[in-house]
């Protein structure tokens, strides 16, 4: 901030009180003034009003500078000649020598002299108190300079003091040590390393390490941006490179590469230790390849894509497999085809690698599952260059996925049936031990005083008679739904009328509808359809519909039975105003055992079999059925399709 700033914001007032402060004066003293005039003129006594007026401008000017003065002065011309220009006391009368204009301009000369006098002065203050002000920041800014400039000085000798222990350990160490930048460009490397590359140290620094050693940079550049991406070290990663010409061929080289993070996440660049191991690799090292290969199964393959020739390692013998070379070839091509980033756009991304499963044919006929792994080595403009993998078997992990997919599904199911199994005893329990109640209480009834009460033993034997035909009609369906499944039901065909059947229906579940006050539509119930079929079988699937429909419809609801021919088949459908059905429901409806709701009516309980018995008599009879609802409390609709005679 400059001094001139600084000096304005000195002469800022810092509240609002410290700004009115002069003029709440000039106010306090002008007020002061006049009533001293005022007392005066009471007591008639004659005094100078001017000069009594100078003093409110006196006041303004010294506490306030030059605005308040002003306002002073304003405030004691409106009060000289407008309060008191008619008063005794006017100045002709004081000093009848002076004339009016003169007085007047000799006031206004009077207020702005003192007015400037008391702005002179106070900034004759200010200037003060701010000179010592910036004599004080000017001390403290010389003495944090002093301070800075000491650790800087010390913080240049640490530096240097470090830089020469690395010079120093950068030429000691056997191995060869380097660092890189971001852009992957050598900031400094030894000797050793130099000796490495066959190119003096002076010619690596500044270049980027494919532009200085390009051979080696195309096999080391993806795993040091790998290290660049991930932020993780790489530890005695081994490589194999082609070197410069006049130097021998190829050498086996042990990278380890250490990046370099800033506040603890970016990475600045990386560190590389690079020995080298040529000497270390004996021919015995391929023939314990070989020998691991084929212990897990593996083989190595190498694809140059110029020159359009794959290099296999192959112990297993995968290659002569059925469509195997075809397949393989063509995954491979594709992905030297795809648009792969070039060096300059891929230095920030992890290195890229593809892989397929697939399965082929051996030799020995036996199906086996592969699973192929390539990396692809570029070049400046992003072309892929070579393709290095591995090729494994993986068959023996597809199997034991898929065992233990099926172990799991079996698991689930027998979970299921479990459940279900518990569902239906407890159920069936329910079932069973509802219609023993009456039984008994109407045997305990006869017992006691069945002589006395004809009427007694009539209703006593009708609660007996009903019950057990419920506990009849629950142990045939039971029956009936283990012969389904056993494939032991028989039935007895023969052209049938599907009219009667639906009157037998009617006639078997009248008295539950009746008893529900239920309203019971027909709709060609009494066509004469004909088709083959059991006629005791098509009888008992309208009533299980109708008695369903009885159970889930509420008191004073409607059923709508309704038949009629479509084309060579008998359409039946059985709608209700019930409680509905959830579309989630529909799919498991006909599932043996299954309820999702409980009956709206006592005495009218089911074990979840009835759908289901349903579905497989239309089946059998080679009909279909379906059901449909718009949801809870908007009924249902069950549909049958038999085929006629």
């Amino acid at each position: 901030m400059s001094s001139f700033n600084q000096f304005g914001e000195t002469l800022k007032p810092k509240a609002p009180f410290a700004v009115l402060r002069p003029y709440i004066a000039v106010l306090a003293s002008l007020t002061l003034v006049l009533g001293l005039i005022a007392a005066a003129h009471v007591a008639s006594r004659q005094i100078p009003i001017s000069f009594l007026l100078l003093i409110p401008i006196a006041v303004g000017a010294f506490l306030g500078g030059l605005g308040p003065g002003l306002f002073a002065s304003i405030l004691g011309l409106a009060a000289d000649h407008g309060l008191f220009r008619e008063s005794a006391f006017d100045a002709q009368r004081l000093f009848p020598h002076v004339d009016q204009q003169i007085r007047f301009v000799l006031f206004v000369a009077e207020g702005l002299l003192l007015s400037g006098i008391g702005h002179w002065r106070r900034l004759a203050g200010l200037n003060a108190r701010e000179s010592v002000r910036r004599r004080r920041m000017l001390e403290q800014e010389i003495g944090r300079r002093q301070i800075l400039e000491e650790s800087l000085a010390r913080s240049q000798r640490a530096a240097k003091s470090q830089f020469d222990e690395i010079e120093s350990l950068y030429a000691a160490v056997p191995a060869g040590l380097c660092f890189l930048d971001r852009d992957l460009r050598f900031v400094r490397i030894n000797r050793r390393l130099a000796e490495i590359h066959g190119i003096p140290a002076e010619a690596h620094i500044g270049r980027s390490v494919q532009e200085a050693v390009p051979e080696i940079g195309l096999a080391i550049v993806p795993l040091l941006r790998r290290a660049i991406a991930s932020g993780e070290p790489i530890l005695k990663e081994e490589i194999s490179v082609a070197m410069p010409k006049g130097s021998q061929t190829a050498r086996n080289l042990q990278l380890s590469v250490f990046p370099v993070k800033e506040d603890g996440e970016f990475v600045s660049g990386i560190n590389v230790i690079v020995e080298d191991i040529s000497a270390q690799v004996s021919y015995g090292e391929k023939t314990r390849l070989l020998l691991a290969l084929e212990a897990g199964r593996m083989a190595v393959w190498e694809f140059d894509f110029p020159a359009g020739v794959i290099t296999w390692l192959d112990p297993m013998n995968i290659r002569p497999a059925t469509d195997f070379e075809g397949a393989f070839l063509a995954w491979v091509q594709g992905i030297a085809e795809r648009d792969l980033p070039s060096v300059s756009e891929a230095e920030n991304l992890p290195v890229q690698r593809y892989g397929r499963e697939f399965r082929i044919v051996l030799p020995d006929g036996n199906l086996a599952w592969m699973k192929a792994v390539g990396q692809p080595v570029l070049d400046d403009q992003g072309r892929c260059q070579r393709l290095s993998g591995v090729l494994s078997d993986i068959t023996d992990r597809k199997r034991a996925e898929e065992s233990l997919r099926r172990v799991e599904e079996a698991e689930e199911a027998m979970r299921e049936m479990d459940r279900k199994k518990d569902e239906f005893i407890g159920l069936l329990a329910h079932e069973l031990r509802n219609p023993l109640a009456p039984i008994l209480t109407s045997a305990q009834l006869l017992k006691r005083r069945g002589s006395e009460r004809p009427e007694l033993i009539e209703s006593a034997a009708d609660s007996i008679e009903r019950q057990v035909k419920h506990l009849t009609r629950l142990i045939n369906d039971l029956l009936d739904v283990s012969r389904i499944a056993r494939g032991k039901l028989k039935l007895s065909f023969e052209v049938a009328d599907m009219a009667s059947a639906i009157a037998q229906a009617i006639e078997a579940c009248r008295p539950v509808i009746e008893k529900n006050r239920q309203e019971l539509v027909l709709k060609g119930t009494d066509q004469p359809l004909r088709l083959w079929g059991d006629p005791a079988r098509l009888s008992q699937i309208v009533a299980n519909l109708l008695m369903n429909a009885a159970k889930f419809t509420p008191v004073s609801g409607r059923i709508e039975l309704a038949m009629n021919q479509v084309e060579k088949e008998v359409s039946i459908r059985i709608r209700d105003n019930g409680i509905g059905i959830e579309p989630d429901e529909l799919d498991h409806i006909f599932e043996p055992f299954v309820q999702f709701e409980r009956p709206l009516h006592s005495g009218h309980g089911g074990l979840g079999i009835g759908l289901a018995l349903v579905k497989s008599l239309v089946e059998m009879h080679g009909g279909q059925i379906s059901a449909a609802s718009a949801g809870k409390n908007q009924g249902s609709e069950f549909s049958i399709r038999l085929p006629l005679s």
